[in-house]
């Protein structure tokens, strides 16, 4: 079992991306990297107030092609960043809030062209899903 939102449990993520076939199907035609910034909150069970993770995913054609662990780097071109704190990330992955409904109380925000990330909310919902089964 890998600790929630550290370098391993996201390497995980990634394996487990590239084994489920939903995800497989709708993430076809998602060619962008996804930054994922995560602050520790003192509401958080995984991770202590003010620590923060910058993961960045190499999503590609309804694959996971690697992750790697950014410090400092903004994401570049056409990726997504998504921010928040982890204790809104756990609410997400554990079913207890969507992740529109993170988005639009403000409590995740995301920086990228969203009307293009519209075009893929299954596949963003497969990624929630997914997560959400990592150990």
């Amino acid at each position: 079992m890998s600790k929630k939102f550290s370098e391993e449990w996201f390497h995980s993520f990634c394996d487990m991306i590239n084994r489920d076939g939903r995800y497989n199907s709708d993430g076809k035609g998602w060619v962008w990297d996804v930054d994922f910034v995560i602050t520790g909150d003192e509401n958080s069970t995984a991770m202590k107030s003010g620590l923060k993770v910058r993961a960045s995913l190499k999503l590609r054609d309804g694959r996971c092609k690697g992750v790697e662990i950014v410090n400092g780097k903004r994401v570049e071109g056409d990726g997504y960043l998504i921010e928040g704190k982890a204790s809104t990330w756990e609410k997400v992955i554990e079913g207890k809030m969507t992740i529109i409904n993170a988005i639009l109380k403000g409590e995740l925000a995301v920086t990228g062209n969203v009307r293009k990330l519209t075009e893929y909310v299954l596949a963003a919902n497969d990624l929630v899903r997914i997560a959400g089964m990592v150990k």
